[in-house]
């Protein structure tokens, strides 16, 4: 279809312009800030060179990206790094995705790996961005191919609230504040160390959401369900670089025997109800009553630095 191979064709046309024709810069003189289009901005920092080699200060420009993943790999998705290889061809790669290649070009496999590519290398080591969490206080910037270092242990990684119907965003102690004001009459408040006992527990419950009192930390108790019976975990609301771990024991009873779990909670920054089940106590259909329903004890000790 014309249409169709239009697109196309404007599309491998974008592929085969080299960097600086996909990117955009604007300057400060005279006739004030330059006209900007709803493009990813970054700043690259130069340094000015004299006639007998002295430094002379350096000098910024606002660089406006019209293709946000132009620095990142094509085969993985990453923020590129040093090093960074190309092939005859011109297509690159990062040096992790050219060893899982076994160096063949995912694009038009010629051998890749061996040949760098020089001018990506001096782009992404003189970019340098605001953190993703600047909207939530940090102020940080740092290069573009420390992006991901950052985000990893940035202390300013927002929560999502794990309420199903709720689409909140926010720092864990904000959380833990707009959760009790506003889903409190879903919530259990409890104490480190402390047994909470869940007399009534139904299979087809999914989540239960246990509230410290003291340290403000959201637990989320899971229950799914399978053949052999109900499937339970405890995670908690939080950066996943958080090196405080909470473990946590569970015990179910049927009055003959009982069953239980010692594990450590997993931090979860961004709620969801889909992968949830690593590690899990699993309740058997024996102990659940023909209710649907069954008795289990959660005790959740407090954080600490695990070794």
């Amino acid at each position: 279809m014309a249409g169709s191979k239009g697109q196309d064709d404007e599309s491998d046309e974008d592929d085969r312009q080299p960097l600086h024709a996909r990117l955009r810069t604007t300057t400060k003189g005279k006739d004030g800030p330059g006209k900007q289009r709803p493009w990813s901005s970054v700043t690259s920092t130069k340094k000015n060179t004299g006639r007998h080699g002295e430094e002379k200060s350096d000098r910024q420009i606002s660089v406006i990206l019209s293709d946000t993943d132009v620095l990142d790999c094509p085969i993985c998705f990453e923020p590129l790094r040093l090093q960074v290889f190309q092939c005859k061809n011109g297509h690159i790669a990062c040096a992790s995705c050219c060893t899982k290649m076994a160096n063949k070009c995912s694009n038009c496999s010629l051998q890749i790996g061996f040949v760098r590519c020089r001018a990506i290398e001096k782009v992404v080591e003189s970019v340098t961005i605001s953190c993703p969490n600047a909207y939530y206080g940090c102020k940080e910037t740092m290069l573009y191919s420390k992006k991901l270092d950052h985000e990893n242990a940035c202390i300013y990684v927002p929560c999502s609230c794990p309420h199903p119907a709720c689409d909140y965003v926010g720092l864990p102690p904000v959380l833990y504040t707009h959760f009790v004001g506003n889903h409190s009459d879903y919530s259990m408040l409890f104490d480190f160390d402390s047994p909470i006992p869940i007399s009534s527990l139904d299979k087809s419950h999914n989540q239960i959401f246990l509230l410290e009192r003291n340290e403000c930390i959201i637990f989320v108790l899971n229950n799914t369900t399978n053949s052999l019976g109900s499937l339970v975990n405890v995670v908690r609301m939080g950066r996943a670089s958080e090196k405080r771990r909470s473990s946590y024991r569970l015990i179910s009873r049927d009055g003959e025997s009982t069953i239980k779990l010692d594990s450590v909670a997993d931090n979860m920054p961004r709620w969801s109800p889909c992968g949830l089940v690593k590690k899990f106590l699993l309740v058997p259909n024996e102990f659940i009553g023909s209710s649907g329903r069954f008795k289990l004890e959660v005790i959740i000790r407090r954080p600490r630095v695990l070794v």
